[in-house]
């Protein structure tokens, strides 16, 4: 009985089967790490997106009131919504994602909903309403 050896495939066709694989995985690694909502520095509100949370800073120069977050999930025009009640200039407020819900009380899942924008309304201490929304990508 004997086996034949099937002859070893050179270096460089192996690289080329594997190439694209590697593109790919570097194309999924760039656009995935991106954690944080685009941020644009003259923007009255800077947003960061996690797995677990989402942190809102006030960037509008002074001080608000009456501030009010909403997320709008994938699919769905309602919100969850958030009183962030009043900030200070600069001030950041991290929520964890299980504790947003909507007017309803039906609480955020981190495994089933996504977000695809929010929206910040407020005013400022003279009364000067804010509104910013911002899409998720």
């Amino acid at each position: 009985m004997s086996f034949s050896r099937s002859p070893r495939k050179p270096l460089t066709s192996r690289f080329v089967q594997f190439c694209p694989l590697i593109v790919v995985l570097g194309v999924a690694a760039a656009c995935g790490t991106s954690g944080s909502a685009a941020h644009d520095p003259n923007a009255p509100f800077s947003f960061e997106v996690t797995k677990a949370s989402l942190t809102v800073v006030n960037q509008t120069g002074g001080t608000i009131t009456d501030a009010l977050l909403n997320v709008f999930p994938v699919g769905l025009p309602l919100p969850y919504v958030v009183n962030l009640s009043r900030m200070a200039n600069s001030e950041r407020r991290t929520f964890p994602l299980e504790t947003l819900r909507m007017l309803d009380g039906t609480k955020f899942r981190l495994n089933v909903t996504k977000i695809s924008r929010m929206k910040v309304t407020a005013k400022d201490v003279v009364g000067k309403p804010i509104e910013y929304e911002l899409s998720v990508r």
